[in-house]
């Protein structure tokens, strides 16, 4: 009896937490948040931001390569946009994405890397880890890689803050919106 019973709580729990999750990670469908209307152009697709919440950082931008970068209100999290208009397939990018990363920290690694579908678009959902000297810093996110080029969109915390806040990362990262439609220079007779 008291194992029927924990088998009922176990299955009642999964569904819970599955109804829970619903849209949310890997294979399901992804979009961006409705409360998200201030479009930044990136070289490939738009970036869709809520600003009440995320803040854009003007002159926070080393790396030439990154389109924008923001801020979180509550300060403890950052999240970042970048885009080419060069296709490089999907591995050989995430591959040479994270040898760029291990240059001032040799431990960087993927957490996680699992298919997606952020608003209509087939992408990556990376979790990346970065034990730098100052602190080991988590990365998720979404990557594109197709006939547009590539563009990501990451959220960024501190290792210990990763649990509570990924949910408000992923979501940030789902303002990424890529139009895949090749666009042909076709006549057509009258």
């Amino acid at each position: 009896m008291i194992r029927s019973i924990c088998v009922i709580t176990i299955l009642v729990l999964t569904s819970f937490s599955s109804m829970l999750f619903a849209g949310i990670g890997a294979g399901n469908n992804v979009v961006k948040s409705k409360t998200a209307s201030e479009t930044y152009p990136l070289k490939n697709a738009k970036f869709f931001n809520e600003n009440s919440l995320w803040k854009v950082l003007e002159d926070s931008m080393p790396n030439p390569s990154i389109d924008q970068q923001f801020e979180h209100v509550d300060g403890n999290m950052r999240g970042m946009v970048l885009s080419f208009k060069e296709f490089v397939p999907m591995d050989e990018f995430l591959e040479s994405f994270l040898s760029g990363m291990k240059d001032d920290a040799p431990d960087t690694k993927y957490i996680d890397r699992r298919s997606a579908t952020v608003n209509g678009v087939a992408m990556m959902e990376v979790t990346i880890e970065r034990p730098t000297p100052q602190a080991p810093i988590r990365y998720i996110g979404y990557v594109y890689s197709g006939v547009k080029g590539v563009c990501m969109a990451l959220g960024i915390c501190h290792r210990d803050l990763f649990n509570e806040v990924k949910e408000t990362l992923l979501t940030f990262a789902a303002g990424l919106v890529v139009e895949t439609t090749a666009k042909s220079k076709t006549k057509t007779k009258k």
